[in-house]
């Protein structure tokens, strides 16, 4: 359910959009007479999104939303006023505004309008909050991932996961506790984010589950996640001198290990209602991956203690049940030292013939042998300890039969060997050779019967669908255009307005009742200040003495798109424009009018002229600096600077862009060719080494190389700055530089 805050003076007003938003079930309104009283109510709880009417006593709607943007930046704002004036749209807009609504009309048309615009901006904020919230996850679960494997301590791996979390999870604070030996306390183990280490201990008593200090006691002592997303006034740590506002909403998680609660971590998020499902599920599958990784180390320190065991002593082999119902083997190379009968009565042979006579070749039928050695050579060499697979043996009389053998790598008079035992599956194949092929029976004959239903019900679905469009399609369409967050107005052939949809009537101030049905341009005065061809008429008659006044124009079948400055809009300061224009048909195929859509680029455009200006300079530092420059991407040359194309005796870049690097280095240095590891994060530098380079004349230079990694269009590769030396010929490797 969507939360919102509806902020109006006309408290009458408040009650109609309260019940008519509501009525759905999709969404939940809180309203506030004045700017200040909504503030307040900001500061104890957490919404989706904030409608807000202008004129208000006190505060206005842009003062209102001035202030609101100073703490949430992000939190949606729909500014719903009867105030229609441009410059009142042009203020909500500048000042962080996402939607801005004039009252007035049939109020359920306002409000359902309201309503699809409260909808669209909470669905927006929250795909933007879900993206912000899996780059947090993957930058915490990528720190911790590689804490786990290189971290060989507790009290390290807590430290660390505490800063990785706090910093770069950008958590307010975390904290790590261990259950005393008593288990009536929490005792802290690790923290970040707090300002000293005097850290309290958390009694498992405390029975108050309103406080943010006792949620940690109460996760260790009901062994489940306790969560508190409300705004909190009290610290679990205040004695630490950390205030309690630098957090709004944390949850406390269990520590499990072997099967048992040892202590809770736990997490303050700045943001209120933070801990969501999906966050919740998160943290949970951390505290999962922290028990695991306290699992592994104990199972890493008792095997370390094992193999120093086994080092010590050698394993001995006393008894193998003769009498087994499965066959019994111990192999030590490619032999066997010993077979029970069964495994010998299996395979036909006796077991004398089997250890005295045959290698494990002899009895492995030839399409499985090399899986087989593979697997025997694995646990001879300790790669592996014990494996459990399948294959088909080869009998005395030639015949094969299936298998399924289990073996263990021991020791056997001190070599390496395996102990293991077979059993014969081939009826069990033979039974689930045919399971399968009934089962894939079925399956032939259900995707027939699931095909032809999906067939009938999409005939059905057809009908329907085309029997809705023909009665909606007038309707939908003439709604469509009107909602178009894009300014647009439609013509018809012979130039009269008969679309002037909404958006267009924000940008102009002037009410589609007073431009449909006019004509002789009218609808170019806004834009243009005088009556002239648009777009829309060039679409429905192309002359190129139009087209020449837009700064460019393209056209992609019968559509047309240009681009073009107009200096009046905004206030005088001027908008860079994109206009759209196309014919209308009707279901004859007959031009029956034009549309056109305007939109604001100026933003894209002075980003794109900073950007263009960035790389221009950056390009004029290059191609004018003292050192050669070539940039690699996956070992192949994609930029070289005058300079290097000079050393390398190349006329021009295209002698170099496309070739292996190491076309140009010497053999000798083709270990450390350069631009070989793009993997360093993106703005650190290599040292420097030194570097043997082939002219094209075949000539040599010996070259100091400094690299740095990048990124080039979009993907990774090295910045090589390579510059020439007048010292003697090093082998290659770092050259050792005075800081």
């Amino acid at each position: 359910m969507i939360s919102i805050l509806y902020v109006d003076d006309e408290t009458d007003l408040l009650d109609i959009a309260k019940i008519f938003l509501e009525e759905s079930g999709e969404i939940r309104v809180d309203t506030a007479p004045s700017a200040r009283q909504a503030l307040d109510l900001l500061e104890k709880n957490h919404y989706d999104a904030v409608v807000s009417d202008f004129q208000m006593p006190d505060m206005d709607g842009i003062a209102f939303l001035k202030t609101l943007r100073k703490n949430a930046e992000t939190l949606p704002v729909i500014l719903f006023t009867g105030k229609g004036k441009e410059e009142v749209v042009i203020a909500a807009l500048n000042n962080g505004a996402d939607y801005y609504l004039q009252k007035g009309g049939d109020p359920e048309i306002q409000f359902a309008e309201l309503k699809n615009k409260i909808q669209l901006a909470a669905e927006q904020q929250k795909s933007k909050d879900k993206v912000l919230f899996f780059n947090r996850l993957y930058a915490i679960m990528s720190g911790i991932n590689t804490a786990i494997l290189h971290i060989r301590t507790r009290d390290e791996l807590f430290r660390e996961i505490c800063w990785i979390i706090q910093g770069e999870g950008g958590f307010a604070r975390v904290w790590i506790g261990l259950l005393n030996a008593g288990k009536t306390e929490v005792l802290p183990a690790a923290c970040a984010g707090f300002k000293g280490e005097n850290l309290v201990p958390i009694p498992l008593t405390h029975r108050d589950p309103q406080s943010s200090q006792d949620i940690s006691g109460i996760a260790a002592r009901e062994r489940k996640i306790i969560v508190r997303n409300e705004p909190q006034t009290n610290s679990s740590h205040s004695d630490a001198g950390q205030p309690a506002t630098d957090y709004r909403s944390t949850a406390a998680f269990p520590i499990w290990f072997h099967n048992d609660v040892i202590g809770t971590f736990q997490i303050y998020a700045r943001e209120p209602a933070f801990f969501g499902e999906e966050e919740t599920r998160f943290l949970e599958e951390l505290s999962s991956d922290i028990s695991f990784a306290l699992e592994n180390m104990e199972a890493e320190e008792k095997r370390r203690k094992t193999e120093l065991a086994l080092q010590e002593s050698e394993e001995k082999f006393r008894t193998l049940v003769e009498e087994s119902l499965v066959g019994v083997y111990v192999i030590a190379g490619d032999r066997f030292i010993h077979v029970n009968p069964k495994f010998a009565d299996m395979l036909g042979y006796t077991q004398e013939e089997i250890v005295e006579g045959l290698t494990v070749r002899d009895l492995i039928a030839p399409e499985c042998w090399s899986m087989v050695q593979a697997n025997v050579e694995r646990r001879l060499s300790g790669k592996t300890k014990s494996l459990h697979y399948a294959f088909k043996g080869r009998r005395k009389d030639g015949a094969l039969i299936d298998v399924e053998a289990a073996g263990t790598r021991a020791l056997f008079h001190g070599e390496p060997a395996i102990i293991g035992t077979i059993i014969d599956i081939t009826e069990r194949k033979k039974a689930e050779k045919e399971r399968a092929q009934k089962l894939e029976e079925l399956s032939v004959a259900n995707k027939k019967i699931r095909a032809a239903e999906e067939r009938l019900w999409a005939h059905i679905a057809a009908l329907t669908e085309s029997q809705d469009r023909l009665n909606d399609s007038e309707r939908r369409m003439t709604d469509i255009i009107n909602f178009l967050p894009d300014a647009t107005f439609a013509i018809d052939t012979s130039g009269r307005v008969i679309v002037w949809n909404r958006a267009i009537e924000v940008l102009t101030g002037i009410p589609a009742d007073d431009m449909i049905g006019k004509g002789d341009y009218e609808y170019a005065l806004p834009f243009y200040q005088e009556r002239r061809p648009v777009l829309a008429d060039l679409a429905l008659h192309y002359d190129p003495a139009v087209a020449s006044r837009y700064d460019t124009i393209h056209r992609d079948g019968d559509t047309l798109t240009a681009q073009s400055f107009i200096p009046h809009l905004r206030q005088g300061k001027g908008v860079y424009t994109w206009f759209v224009a196309a014919p209308l048909y009707d279901t004859q195929g007959t031009v029956i009018g034009a549309i056109e859509t305007i939109r604001d680029i100026s933003a894209y455009e002075e980003v794109r002229q900073a950007l263009q200006e960035s790389t221009d300079r950056y390009r004029h530092i290059i191609e004018n600096t003292h050192d050669g420059v070539i940039i690699v991407q996956d070992g192949q040359i994609v930029y070289s600077n005058p300079v290097i194309q000079k050393i390398l005796g190349c006329h021009t870049a295209g002698d170099l862009k496309g070739r292996p690097v190491t076309d140009y280095i010497h053999a000798d240095y083709h270990k450390t060719p350069p631009s070989m590891d793009t993997s360093k994060p993106n703005g650190k530098s290599h040292e420097t080494s030194r570097v043997m380079v082939l002219t094209k004349d075949g000539g040599v230079h010996f070259l100091d190389r400094r690299e740095l990694a990048i990124e080039w269009e979009g993907r990774a590769a090295t910045l090589c700055f390579l510059s020439e030396t007048h010292g003697p010929a090093l082998p290659p490797g770092p050259v050792k530089t005075a800081r």
